[in-house]
């Protein structure tokens, strides 16, 4: 009995840990446009941005935060987020792409 117990609390202190660190969110770029725009994230996320679309995209923050480089068909760019604010970004390619994320 004691080895279950046990096992129980192994479960459950790598359950939290996982759920701690894991913390993630997904934009697409369907159609050139960021869906959905506007994110909003605790801080430690980490945000996936997946092409969906048939053209190449670029997800390039407007103050140069963070910068994907081209992001083909069925491609994707990630970032974790470590601090607070509001950052905005766009697609170089087709500059009326435009997202957020705070």
């Amino acid at each position: 009995m004691r080895f279950v117990g046990a096992l129980v609390v192994a479960t459950v202190l790598v359950a939290a840990a996982h759920a701690a660190t894991t913390e993630a969110a997904e934009v697409t770029m369907p159609a050139r446009l960021f869906a959905p725009r506007q994110l909003d994230v605790l801080v430690g996320t980490t945000v996936s941005w997946r092409n969906t679309d048939t053209n190449t995209h670029t997800v390039t923050e407007d103050e140069d935060a963070f910068d994907s480089g081209h992001v083909r068909p069925g491609g994707t760019f990630s970032r974790r987020f470590t601090q607070q604010g509001s950052f905005v970004y766009h697609c170089t390619i087709h500059r009326f792409m435009r997202g957020e994320v705070h």
